[in-house]
């Protein structure tokens, strides 16, 4: 290679605009193509559709050999924006949903490289048959006595007689009440337990916990769905893309030893979207990522999108706006060169069919999913 730097793109964009429709190629030396759409259009309103169909019009695999011989991995991954179209903050929420769309598609990454998965499951059978009438236990004062006088009771009665009446004395109100109400309760859940003939119950508990470090993930396409119907309704899916070549790059930037990258064929650098065309405005409006080229001369450039919204027009919100759009995409760059990915999910499920003597039956079941991701990245500049 003819020059042996580096050459860093910082493209903050600062928009406060909302949605439109743009689509454009992938190929050649370009940044990656970004659609825009309603939510009506996906009509199986699945996020993540919109990129699959960019994967099947492309002819792409989730795993595939290139020319090279080397696996190329493509992964999906989706996002929500949470602002409503139209609000102020809705710039900066496209910019969030990117990244989390990003984040996304390396937790699947890291799903494929490794993954450790706990399981609990537990299975309960009960069945119960019963017949004639329980006998009665004889402890009320009443039973004692068994309509006797004093005179007539044996030694043995007079105390448990004694028993009773001391304990009673001894019991305040708010507790023999408590008790009436327990035994009450008791009684009914005797009465219920009784009409039971039995009961089946399932319960599991997955753990999933996937950790995993990568180096040169890139963005290949990215498609924002606004909804401007209902609220925050609004999501980005994108496809990313990895290869032992991304790799490569990352390892000359660290090392500076370009030689690595002797096999880079050099291309004219692309041209920046111009704002000042609707069709520029909208490639730059879903522009998100960062990305590499070799230029003419060899060099290796680094090129990193990021947008943030203006709060007022005003030069103290116009430099707080350039300054978070030129930050996050600082930190877009130092996710390309090194991001630590911990992904933990939880499963739970829990379903009981109750079985009653009358041949009745009842069934009641709970589901639920957590989901936490944190990435981490740290490089100098």
């Amino acid at each position: 290679m003819k020059k042996n730097y580096l050459i860093i793109y910082l493209i903050p964009l600062v928009l406060a605009m909302s949605a439109y429709a743009q689509d454009s190629s992938t190929d050649g030396n370009e940044v990656a193509a970004a659609a825009w759409g309603e939510k009506k259009n996906n009509s199986s309103g699945v996020p993540g559709k919109e990129c699959q169909a960019y994967m099947d019009n492309k002819g792409l695999s989730f795993q595939s050999v290139n020319k090279k011989g080397e696996m190329d991995y493509y992964f999906v991954g989706t996002g929500s924006i949470q602002a409503p179209v139209g609000n102020i903050n809705f710039a900066n929420s496209v910019q969030n949903g990117s990244a989390k769309a990003m984040n996304d598609a390396k937790a699947q990454f890291s799903k494929l490289l490794a993954t450790e998965v706990i399981s609990e499951t537990v299975s309960t059978l009960v069945d119960k048959i019963s017949s004639g009438v329980p006998p009665e236990t004889l402890l009320s004062e009443q039973e004692v006595t068994q309509g006797k006088s004093y005179e007539e009771l044996s030694s043995v009665e007079k105390m448990k007689l004694l028993i009773h009446q001391q304990l009673d004395k001894l019991i305040d109100q708010s507790t023999k009440e408590g008790v009436a109400a327990e035994n009450l309760q008791a009684e009914e859940l005797a009465n219920k337990i009784d009409e039971i003939s039995g009961q089946e119950t399932f319960q599991q508990t997955i753990v999933a916990k996937s950790t995993a470090e990568m180096r040169g993930v890139l963005v290949k396409y990215a498609h924002y769905t606004a909804d401007a119907s209902k609220g925050n309704n609004s999501y980005v899916c994108v496809v990313a893309k990895w290869n032992p070549g991304y790799a490569r790059v990352v390892d000359a930037i660290v090392t500076g030893d370009y030689d690595l990258l002797e096999d880079k064929r050099p291309k004219p650098s692309p041209a920046i979207p111009d704002p000042n065309t609707f069709e520029g405005f909208s490639q730059l409006l879903g522009s998100f990522g960062t990305y590499y080229f070799i230029n003419e001369n060899g060099e290796l450039e680094l090129w990193s999108f990021a947008q943030s919204a203006v709060g007022g027009n005003n030069i103290q919100a116009k430099r707080a706006a350039i300054g978070r759009a030129e930050l996050k995409a600082r930190n877009q760059i130092s996710e390309f060169i090194y991001t630590s990915v911990d992904l933990k999910e939880k499963s739970s499920d829990y379903e009981a069919t109750t079985n009653f003597v009358n041949e009745a039956s009842d069934y009641y079941g709970e589901s639920e999913y957590n989901a936490r991701l944190e990435t981490a990245s740290k490089s100098n500049m």
